[in-house]
């Protein structure tokens, strides 16, 4: 039947070629290319289909990397259409890449920002980024294998590239001669021994890893004071330090990192001197790794030097970065938090309104002064700071002040950032332009600051530290900053005039006076300087 059927067809169609053999093969032109336009376009569809799938799946790579990574998925070119900061985008995405395999998201400070009230976390590679861009000399201690060394590492070979900074492990016989050498070829042309002295490549590199300076003898470790203070000298010979910035200063990061305590055989503790000298110290074992980060290290495998490889170095851009913090104004609050924190030492019960050493502080605070009931009695157990120390938390505020425009940015193409506060801007970009145009250091730049300075230099009672805080030195700091802050913020709250008036005009009548001293001798005793109210 099916037989019969063709043939009829065959037939029709030779009877349609004979009477119209244009007509026929136009309709069978037609028909051959609606069929090669549907093969066409089904083999277009599975290639769409492909695309939309690659894409799929890129997009679940990029939200996982960029969540681990910190980079929250944004677009970087429209970051970078809004954001001034150009080089702090490169720095902050080599960093994340290069020390991915270190693996530590810990928060080491949170704050919230006073314009757009988002909550601004900083974690350990953020911390490292503001050491290089403000050349901070840093000591980093904890217990063995505690991973201090390895951050240290991870962060410079990042920064610097391998190949572009020096690493010394210290041992007890540490010499002069391991930073030094000697040109023979001035020997052998007769010059004198202290013409032929040359430093070696590790007083010259913009960064240097030093491992255990407390293995050193304690007479030995004036020569990192020297290395610190960027004069280092040999034989009568001075040898400059690091590498010098645009504005002519020199410019070498020093990570110091050693365990710390008595049942580490071999070792003395570190000169107050150096300590001094030092921009920044913490415990590493203050901010203990995730969960999540120990379950990709284990994914991993284990991590050591050979894990980093770029020879990149961002050195340059460091400097760009350096220069622009530095243009950075101090907010009028910053200003005042500055000089408030210079009121630690304050004493109502002595003549001259400072403190006395430990042992007569105690008699003192323990025969009734009220202040000593507030805040775990904290007042009776801390000291006051150097101006050179309350300098360098403004110095380090800068450095945290450009991350946290950086992160706030992020936050506003996020959409993090509140509406109301983007709608005054009229929109994510202007906000983002306008925010970083008008950025300063404020006072909680200076909040998030301290703690990292005042560790190992705020001096605060052992047994204090021991009966409040487990002997948690770190807590302890952080409760002294903490403290200070909020009494500061609620007093400016309460009378916003005159703390701007004793801080910022420094004019004050007899009422300004008599209301300060009130303040002082009944409420907080850090409220503004004794001596400077008793001189008449």
């Amino acid at each position: 039947m099916k037989k019969k059927e063709s043939v009829k067809e065959e037939e029709e169609d030779k009877s349609k070629r004979i009477r119209n053999p244009l007509g026929f093969l136009r309709r069978r032109f037609i028909d051959e290319t609606i069929g090669e336009y549907n093969k066409i376009r089904e083999t277009a569809m599975r290639v769409i289909d492909g695309f939309r799938e690659i894409d799929r799946r890129y997009n679940r790579i990029k939200e996982r990397a960029g969540l681990f990574l910190g980079f929250d998925c944004i677009d970087f070119s429209e970051l970078r259409e809004c954001y001034a900061y150009r080089d702090l985008i490169s720095l902050e995405k080599q960093v994340r890449r290069e020390t991915d395999k270190y693996m530590n998201s810990a928060v080491v400070s949170r704050v919230e920002d006073p314009v757009s009230s988002v909550q601004v976390e900083y974690d350990l590679r953020d911390l490292g980024i503001i050491i290089a861009i403000r050349n901070i000399d840093t000591l980093i201690v904890g217990p063995s294998r505690s991973g201090k060394t390895l951050y240290g590492y991870s962060l410079l070979a990042a920064i610097y590239g391998l190949g572009n900074f020096a690493e010394k492990t210290v041992s007890p016989t540490l010499d002069v001669k391991e930073f030094t050498d000697r040109d023979m070829g001035v020997l052998k042309r007769g010059g004198r021994l202290s013409k032929s002295l040359r430093p070696k490549q590790i007083l010259g590199k913009p960064a240097i890893l030093i491992n255990e300076p407390n293995r050193a003898v304690p007479e030995l470790q004036n020569l990192f004071i020297n290395i610190l203070d960027n004069q280092f000298e040999d034989e009568g010979v001075r040898f400059q330090v690091g590498v010098k910035d645009r504005l002519g200063r020199c410019y070498q990061v020093r990570i110091f990192t050693m365990n710390e305590g008595a049942e580490y055989i071999g070792t003395s503790d570190v000169d107050q001197a150096i300590r001094e000298r030092l921009g920044f110290c913490f415990p590493i074992q203050a901010f203990p790794s995730t969960l999540g980060d120990m379950q990709a290290r284990r994914r991993s495998g284990k991590i050591d030097r050979e894990s980093f490889r770029n020879r990149k170095s961002y050195f340059n851009r460091v400097l760009n970065l350096n220069k622009e913090s530095e243009a950075l104004e101090i907010s009028d609050f910053a200003y005042i938090y500055f000089q408030y924190l210079g009121n630690l030492d304050n004493c109502v019960k002595t003549e001259d309104g400072r403190k006395r050493e430990w042992g007569i502080l105690s008699g003192i605070c323990e025969n009734g002064c009220h202040h000593n009931r507030e805040d775990k009695e904290i007042c009776g157990n801390i000291r006051g700071v150097s101006v050179g120390t309350l300098e360098n938390i403004v110095d380090a505020a800068r450095g945290f002040a450009l991350v946290r425009s950086y992160k706030v940015a992020l936050a506003a193409l996020r959409g993090d950032v509140p509406k109301d506060v983007i709608k005054r801007y009229g929109g994510k970009k202007r906000f983002v332009k306008e925010y970083v145009k008008r950025l300063k250091v404020e006072a909680v730049d200076l909040r998030a600051a301290a703690p990292f300075v005042l560790y190992g230099k705020l001096r605060m009672k052992p047994s204090w530290v021991e009966t409040q805080f487990e002997g948690d030195v770190w807590r302890a700091v952080n409760y002294v900053v903490e403290v200070s802050y909020n009494r500061l913020i609620r007093w400016h709250k309460e009378d916003k005039d005159l703390v701007e008036r004793a801080y910022l005009k420094g004019k004050l009548d007899e009422e300004d006076r008599r209301r300060l001293e009130r303040r002082v001798n009944e409420v907080d005793p850090w409220a503004f300087r004794l001596d400077y109210l008793r001189a008449r």
